[in-house]
Order: structure tokens, then C-alpha cells, then sequence
């Protein structure tokens, strides 16, 4: 079921052990911990002689003890038993990164994609956004990119999650409107509570597309028209709003999708303030 119709059942996050994809496994983490699913951990390595230890991988027990979840000491067996998460740690042998996710998510069903990335910092090979965005298109799973740099909405020291603030770009095609009717279940599953959700569409106010906000819904809704490149106004109005994320809907038809959003998710992780979520539709 996918991640913002129903629970996720199965969550994957590459990493490259950098502090970007620290601050991602914490959110992978923290979205598999709400959702009680399987969270796998991948890290993907050109040379197969190449040493890739278990501790070498980002440490759920530890993080877990440090949440308060498990009891200092715990076993690896409580994390399943008493957490009900599964978690499985692969390496990937590739000389393409990009390859090896895809291929990953070609052989096993996964709902959410949580990938770190690193737009001005070229130690990191596989998560740039030029190798993320072309992930997320051809994996067309809902995804959470964590830039480099940003705290994100998961506390580090406690796991909490602070989710209170959405901001989604609109437009008129894609239609935004399976993010609308879906948002409160996507807060949910990301371990947030009531949000204000505001609405922007980069265009003439007169030209707003039509979106109906679900009915009975305990959220706050605001609708903001500006003009001006898309992307630069997409992180103006988080960076005033102090939004938590920006969601960004994408195309179903994977030819349009970097054509019509592709270069604009790429140009707002540049500078975006925050997390940064694409939604197929």
C-alpha cells in the first residue's frame, strides 16, 4: 500500500554513512518506528572486494536506547519483538549507485524512499540530487529527501518528530489534488499531528487550480498565489512560513517527470530550508 494511502509497510534508505544520511536514517527510522514496517538499509559499493562491516552501518539498537523505545542492552531480536520493525542491512555491488537502488526496489515492494543528499558537497558520490531525483523517477516511490545540513523534523537526542508546517506547490499539471485528499494520512505515517497546510501556486491568483482540502479535516488551510520562478518562490514561501516540508507532486507518466518537475525539485534541494517530499500522483 503506498505510503500516503494507508501505514507503510516497508521503508528503504540507502546510505553513504555521511552526517547527511545520518540525519536521514534517523527519519527513515522514526517513519518505520510510527508505522510498524520494515525498514531496509542499503549501502551500495563499486568493488566487491570492498570491506563493508556490520558496524558500519548506521546503529538502530543505539538510536532506539537513546529514543527511550529499548532498554539499554537490548537484543537485536527486541527491535522486531517488542517494536514490531524489521530491519535488513544489504550491500549493494554496482558500479552505478543509482542501479543498484533501482534494481533493489525492482526485486522487493517498498513504499517509501528516504534518501539524504548532498547538492554542494562533492565527497558524496550517489547522493547528489543528480543521482537522488533520477532514483526517485525511475523507482516512482514516494520520497523523502533529508538535504545536507537541514535538522529536519526528527530530533536527533529523542526521536521526537515535529511535523506542523506543509507546504505544497500546486499546479495544474500535475494535479496536486491525491496530495490534498491524502495529506492527512501522509502527516500520520510520518509521525506528525494536526498541521497548518498552506498552498502555493507559483502563477496569476486568478489562475489557481482547482483543489478541494478534504472535508472534516482538523488542519488549517491557506492558499498562496506568487509570481515569479517557481523554484525560487517555492523556497522563499517555506523559508517565510518556516515550513517542515515541501511536498511536490510528480507525474505518473515517468517521461514528464523531469521535463515538467524534475529540474524544479532539483533547483528547490539546492537551497530548500527544509525536508523536500515528492509524491507521485
Amino acid at each position: 500500500m503506498s505510503f500516503y494511502q494507508g501505514p507503510a509497510n516497508s521503508v528503504l534508505h540507502p546510505t553513504d554513512f555521511s552526517a547527511a544520511s545520518e540525519t536521514a536514517f534517523a527519519h527513515a527510522l522514526a517513519i518505520a518506528l510510527t508505522n510498524k514496517a520494515d525498514l531496509t538499509i542499503l549501502h551500495v559499493v563499486r568493488d566487491e572486494d570492498a570491506q563493508v562491516r556490520w558496524h558500519d552501518f548506521p546503529s538502530v539498537r543505539k538510536t532506539l536506547e537513546r529514543w527511550g523505545k529499548l532498554e539499554p542492552g537490548s537484543h537485536r531480536k527486541d527491535v522486531g519483538e517488542k517494536l514490531g520493525i524489521y530491519v535488513n542491512k544489504r550491500v549493494g555491488v554496482d558500479t552505478s549507485v543509482a542501479d543498484s537502488i533501482v534494481e533493489l526496489t525492482e526485486e522487493d515492494s517498498f513504499d517509501l524512499l528516504v534518501m539524504g543528499t548532498h547538492e554542494n558537497h562533492h565527497h558524496s558520490i550517489w547522493s547528489k540530487p543528480s543521482i537522488s531525483i533520477p532514483v526517485a523517477q525511475r523507482t516512482h516511490l514516494p520520497t523523502l529527501f533529508v538535504p545536507d545540513g537541514i535538522p529536519g523534523c526528527v530530533d536527533m537526542a529523542t526521536g521526537n518528530t515535529k511535523l506542523e508546517n506543509i507546504l505544497i506547490a500546486v499546479d495544474h499539471e500535475p494535479s496536486a489534488q491525491p496530495a490534498i485528499a491524502r495529506i492527512a494520512t501522509m502527516v500520520h505515517n510520518f509521525g506528525g499531528h494536526a498541521a497548518e497546510v498552506t498552498l502555493l501556486h507559483v502563477g496569476k491568483e486568478n489562475k489557481f487550480p482547482v483543489v478541494d482540502p478534504p472535508k472534516g479535516s482538523d488542519m488549517k488551510w491557506n492558499i498562496v498565489s506568487r509570481q515569479g520562478t517557481a523554484s525560487t518562490e517555492i523556497v522563499a514561501q517555506a523559508e517565510e512560513m518556516k515550513a517542515d516540508v515541501i511536498v511536490m507532486v510528480t507525474s505518473g507518466r515517468k517521461q514528464l517527470w523531469d521535463v515538467l518537475v524534475g529540474s524544479t525539485v532539483q533547483n528547490v534541494l539546492k537551497k530548500a530550508p527544509c525536508l523536500v517530499f515528492t509524491m507521485p500522483a
